[in-house]
């Protein structure tokens, strides 16, 4: 994946790029009767990270190979940079790629390992080795140059990987789930690493993850996939407050599933309380279902309340309150900021107001 055209011998700094457009037009791949990808078209900005998420079997890591040009799509196009590469092989493409197993060699040391990629191109030793030591720099790991990937951390050799992807200068970045053989903590630095990295030398980078937290954490825009299609493509703001279907509020985050009602003043009536509909093509009288995020609804104790609590989880800067609703088949889960009060513990009577808005609402038979 990382042979590429000729890459000159006379550079000797990390370069930054100035970053291509990718397209990927109307691509359609089946594996017999099923589609993992049906009419999929997604643009990738210059210099943006996207980042395709979305269940197991929703296509996104076909997405990520089809464009890598290790699948060739039934129908549709990829476009890097104006030119239709969808007929390109692979390694005439101008990308690299990071996988979830670091696949580095054994036997090489993590300056060789990031060197490599030069080496097939003929550049002279001394300036791939100067390379791969500025890449290891920018990677944090320049004083474990000599060490060979059983002596390194599983963050350590992933950033090794990241650093030989990066050393051919890639035309575009691409990152199939690299950090979920990592442990949380390490996850979280790597990502922030991989941001900056990706940020400073500006690559067009498309990061397939199923971790809501890392794409939303991580990426310019959000790509959701279900089932070989795309939901929704936008900002990680606009994808969690603005879903654009129902699977997306649902998938995105956490959103309860509050029967609804309009009334005759263009209103939505929701646990015994109005509120602001999202929209007014809703007709009075019909019935429906709003999906609200757990931090949309308020809890007070209440002796005679409609509600009682199940369980509380505390999370450092909220809590999470699962309450038990007589008409409604799922618990409610309520999020506070802070630790509760006393007054609420696990079986307290309480009352849930909803005070946030309505991230949608479906036809109360419709189930994403």
């Amino acid at each position: 994946m990382d042979v590429l055209e000729p890459v000159t011998d006379t550079r000797t700094t990390v370069a930054r790029s100035h970053g291509v457009e990718v397209r990927l037009e109307g691509l359609v791949r089946a594996f017999g009767p099923t589609r993992a990808l049906d009419d999929v078209s997604i643009t990738v900005n210059p210099g943006e990270l996207v980042a395709l998420l979305g269940p197991s079997g929703s296509g996104k890591t076909t997405a990520l190979r089809v464009l890598a040009g290790l699948e060739r799509p039934d129908q549709g196009r990829v476009v890097i940079d104006g030119e239709d590469v969808t007929r390109v092989s692979a390694h005439r493409r101008g990308i690299g790629m990071v996988f979830q197993a670091y696949s580095l060699f054994p036997t090489m040391t993590a300056l060789e390992n990031v060197a490599f990629g030069l080496r097939l191109r003929r550049m002279r030793r001394p300036a791939r080795t100067a390379r791969a030591h500025e890449l290891l720099e920018l990677v944090g790991l320049g004083q474990l140059a000599d060490r060979r990937p059983h002596q390194l951390s599983g963050g350590q050799a992933q950033r090794v990987a990241l650093a030989r992807a990066l050393a051919i200068e890639p035309r575009v970045l691409l990152l199939d789930e690299p950090l979920s053989a990592l442990d949380a903590a390490v996850r979280v630095r790597l990502r922030e690493e991989i941001r900056r990295i990706q940020l400073e030398l500006g690559t067009t980078t498309v990061f397939v993850t199923h971790d809501q937290e890392e794409a939303l954490s991580i990426a310019d825009r959000v790509a959701v996939l279900r089932a070989g299609r795309l939901e929704q493509l936008d900002t990680p703001t606009q994808i969690y407050h603005r879903p654009a279907t129902p699977f997306v509020a649902s998938f995105i985050g956490r959103a309860n599933r509050i029967p609804a009602q309009m009334t005759e003043n263009g209103r939505l009536l929701v646990l015994g309380h109005e509120i602001d509909a999202p929209t007014a093509d809703l007709a009075p009288g019909t019935r429906h279902v709003a999906l609200m995020r757990p931090e949309s609804l308020t809890i007070t104790p209440a002796p005679d309340g409609t509600g009682r609590i199940l369980g509380l989880v505390f999370r450092g800067a909220s809590t999470d309150v699962t309450v038990a609703w007589p008409t409604l088949p799922d618990p409610l889960v309520v999020t506070l900021a802070g630790e509760p009060t006393a007054d609420l513990a696990p079986g307290a009577r309480v009352e849930v107001v909803p005070r946030g808005t309505v991230l949608f609402v479906e036809r109360a038979e419709e189930r994403p």
